[in-house]
């Protein structure tokens, strides 16, 4: 036994409560490639297209998804548990083993013999189905039988419905009760083990974080709605593999610090904060923390204009307040990009999301997300509510004496406000939350 595996094993003799937080990884040697692998799918097929909304919004949407399926089901039904879906099992025999939470779809923890009630899904599993109007189950065999038979679109033959498979499509609201009880298992952690995943799909990614800082007061944002953020739709294109479940990778836009940046994680930033929350209504908001890469990665920032409704003059990331007829979170804020820059929603990859914050002055609550941009954009501020763009590299916000903080007092609270400058601009007030938090996040991850 190496000296590293000796040490594991000493961890999970003395551990109470054990977790195992598995990612694509593990199921590679059972022959499921992950998806974006040089020459995987994601090479033949663009994972734009696989979104929850053209599932539900058009057949088209619904037979390009069951055509992917008809390509990846096949590989995930032939595949058997492999030496490392056997290690859990045995560590579960031993009493060694609290759960097992995984981002795969393929059953094989189950297949392997762990207990239903100690794998926790949260992207869903490729092997089941569900009638979304009358809820009836099927077999994912039953509904790629029907397919192959004849070719159609899978219905429910009870009422008529169209059928999915319980995997997590992109844009898909993440399954709630999951991700609280995996929030709740990590938390309770006092040792928890990665294997098989490089910790960029999120939310799931989040877990490590929640067991580092399980046990520490304060360390977390404040936010105004915990549940609905539990279930907060999976970004797109967040890596993964996996049926079409898989999500679109965090690969920043290459440089190291830009690739952790997209590894954010919501319990990670360190200090306690003062607890505190707006008054009145909140209006709910998104923006995009875009990262280009200019031989080093820059945070893209947007100065608003004298005469705009609210936070007039101020630098802040671009975005805006969430429209009804935006799908998601991500949707309203890459429409808002979009239109007050010229940022191309093709252009960018999200690479998931940070905590909400708060705008105390306005009841704004603002959730952030990190988008890496893949190809070269000309900005373009819409002089009504952009004056223009400013890009800040990343070292700069990240180096000694980047950040200064004032200690001021509201409503009787005192609370710390932040300021970065750099080329004499100051971004200050939430954006200068968000960067600290995010700053903080990639600090942690190091």
């Amino acid at each position: 036994m190496s000296g590293a595996v000796h040490q594991l094993a000493e961890l999970f003799v003395r551990a109470r409560r054990a977790v195992a937080f598995t990612g694509a990884g593990v199921s590679t040697e059972s022959g499921i490639p992950d998806f974006r692998s040089p020459g995987g799918l994601w090479d033949r097929f663009d994972p734009t297209e696989f979104t929850y909304r053209n599932f539900i919004g058009s057949a088209g949407g619904r037979r390009k998804y069951w055509e992917l399926g008809r390509v990846t089901y096949p590989v995930i039904r032939a595949a058997r548990p492999n030496a490392a879906h056997l290690a859990l099992v045995e560590l579960h025999r031993l009493e060694r083993l609290d759960c097992c939470i995984t981002q795969n779809i393929d059953d094989l923890h189950q297949r392997a013999g762990l207990p239903a009630d100690r794998v926790i899904e949260l992207h869903g599993n490729a092997t089941r189905t569900r009638c979304l109007a009358c809820g009836i189950a099927y077999t994912r065999d039953e509904v790629h039988a029907w397919i192959e038979a004849n070719g159609e679109l899978p219905a429910c033959p009870m009422c008529g419905g169209i059928v999915k498979p319980t995997t997590v499509l992109f844009g898909e609201a993440m399954p709630a009760l999951e991700m609280q009880e995996a929030e709740r298992r990590s938390r309770a952690a006092d040792l928890f083990v990665v294997l098989g995943s490089s910790l960029v799909v999120y939310p799931a990614a989040y877990m490590p974080a929640h067991a580092k800082h399980g046990g520490e007061p304060g360390d977390r944002e404040p936010r105004a709605d915990s549940a609905r953020r539990a279930s907060r739709p999976r970004d797109p294109r967040q890596g993964g593999r996996g049926d079409g479940a898989g999500r679109r990778g965090g690969v920043a836009c290459g440089p190291r610090d830009a690739r952790r940046a997209g590894r954010a994680h919501t319990a990670a930033a360190g200090g306690a904060r003062a607890p505190c929350r707006s008054a009145g209504p909140l209006v709910r908001a998104a923006v995009l923390i875009p990262i280009v890469d200019r031989g080093e990665p820059h945070l893209v920032f947007a100065k608003r204009t004298d005469t705009v409704g609210t936070h007039r003059g101020q630098i802040g990331f671009p975005g805006g307040t969430v429209d009804p007829g935006d799908a998601s979170l991500l949707e309203a804020a890459l429409r808002e990009c979009e239109e007050e820059v010229g940022l191309p929603r093709a252009a960018v990859e999200p690479l998931g999301a940070l905590d909400d914050t708060e705008t105390f002055a306005t009841n704004f609550v603002i959730t952030p997300w990190i988008g890496a941009i893949r190809r070269p954009v000309t900005w373009r501020p819409d002089g009504e509510e952009i004056e223009r763009v400013i890009e800040v590299p990343f070292a700069a916000l990240a180096a000694p004496g980047g950040l200064r903080v004032e200690q001021w007092e509201r409503d009787g609270v005192r609370r710390p406000v932040y300021f970065f400058d750099y080329n004499g601009d100051t971004i200050w007030g939430a954006t200068a939350r968000i960067v600290k938090h995010y700053l903080d996040l990639v600090a942690d991850t190091r």
